[in-house]
């Protein structure tokens, strides 16, 4: 659906209905595959208040602006994670006046394991 290989999510339409990648489905975790194509607001993500008015920031200045970066513990595949993602969120114009939708690349440049700190490691 859309050939990129990072992570990415597409917020499309009034109700942002979310459209990801193949490569998302790891950012997704256990909310994969009720998430794909659901309305924003009833993604069950955490973070979706932040990041609506990070797309309001990018819907009245008409290009993209927000560049974000946030960190959160999630569980993914039964284990809790410290991550942090950053992306840029892209709107996608239907013509000079209108957005039909936001494109969002996302990068995942830290993730940990809290459960396991480096001196239980070594123990």
């Amino acid at each position: 659906m859309l050939a990129d290989s990072r992570p990415v999510v597409l917020l499309w339409g009034p109700s942002y209905v979310i459209l990801y990648n193949e490569s998302y489905v790891a950012v997704a975790g256990p909310r994969h595959p009720q998430m794909l194509g659901s309305r924003g607001e009833d993604s069950g993500l955490e973070t979706w208040r932040w990041a609506l008015a990070e797309i309001e920031k990018t819907r009245l200045a008409r290009r993209a602006i927000s560049e974000g970066q946030y960190g959160l513990i999630r569980e993914r595949y039964g284990d809790p994670e410290e991550t942090t993602y950053r992306w840029t969120i892209v709107p996608i114009m239907a013509n000079l006046h209108d957005i039909s939708g936001y494109y969002i690349p996302i990068v995942r440049f830290l993730n940990r394991i809290p459960a396991y700190t480096s001196k239980e490691c070594l123990a």
